[in-house]
């Protein structure tokens, strides 16, 4: 059995066992949850050698469910996920947000991290990078709308697997909102109705900042759209940028982060080492 085989047959249980296997025989560790392979490769390189990183297999609300109900008021358990489109008041116990929507969005937001991408992904630069990046964020404006009031509003369309850069329309340079829509109702029980298509172009028409982007795009939104502005001399898959993305991100960039300052915060208080 391959290792993507056996991954795909653990559960939250498996994990579990395994951080108190790793309390056990390790008294110095502090086991970091987190929501899939991915953010382990990230965070495996820009936190302390002392941290175990575990991988919740059950989303962002598994990682609370291990953290809170299963760990309880154990300082070497935490969980590190994306905010998404949560509204978070205060800090939850033991809990940590990426910066912005997601691990993505806390990379791309920083500008010396984005230049270094923009510069060794594209081959003749049409533009700065830091207009590339908000170009894209504009682009995914209709989309990342979606995505936010979907989620807030609970209206339970099927939007979650999308590829937004398979709604690009060069011609116009902006999503193809029909298409979108049209492909949305075919996959979904619930359809996108009127007032939902209304609600999202009364916020569609409101002026944003840098941070309003960054807080409501999609990361794997934002990926999949770079992957389109990079034009056809340069393609390059999905998998691929994601990697670009975290090569480029080193710990001077993490510590520029709030979730850095929360998590050295919580390291000096409970005297445990993360960062």
């Amino acid at each position: 059995m391959s290792g993507n085989s056996i991954r795909g047959c653990l559960s939250k249980e498996d994990t579990i066992s395994e951080i108190i296997l790793s309390l056990g025989h390790n008294p110095n560790a502090t086991c970091v949850v987190v929501e899939g392979e991915s953010d382990i490769r990230l965070f495996k390189s820009i936190l302390s050698d002392s941290v175990e990183l575990f991988q919740s297999y059950s989303g962002k609300h598994g990682i609370e469910d291990i953290v809170v109900r299963q760990f309880q008021n154990n300082k070497r358990v935490i969980g590190i996920r994306d905010r998404d489109y949560e509204r978070i008041k205060k800090q939850k116990k033991r809990m940590f947000f990426c910066d912005y929507c997601c691990a993505e969005m806390m990379i791309i937001s920083d500008d010396y991290c984005y230049n270094r991408i923009y510069n060794n992904v594209f081959n003749d630069p049409c533009e700065t990078s830091l207009d590339n990046r908000i170009h894209i964020l504009k682009t995914l404006l209709f989309m990342s709308l979606l995505r936010k009031n979907n989620e807030e509003k609970k209206w339970g369309i099927c939007i979650k697997d999308i590829k937004a850069g398979e709604y690009y329309d060069s011609s116009t340079d902006d999503i193809n909102q029909d298409e979108l829509i049209k492909n949305i109702n075919y996959r979904s029980d619930i359809k996108l109705s009127g007032e939902m298509t209304r609600i999202v172009q009364r916020e569609f028409n409101k002026d944003y900042n840098l941070a309003d982007y960054l807080n409501m795009t999609n990361g794997h939104d934002f990926i999949s759209m770079f992957g389109k502005f990079c034009g056809p001399k340069k393609t390059m898959s999905n998998g691929t940028l994601e990697t670009t993305l975290r090569v480029a991100f080193g710990e001077d960039n993490f510590q520029k982060t709030q979730l850095y300052i929360r998590l050295k915060e919580y390291q000096e208080n409970k005297s445990v080492k993360i960062v």
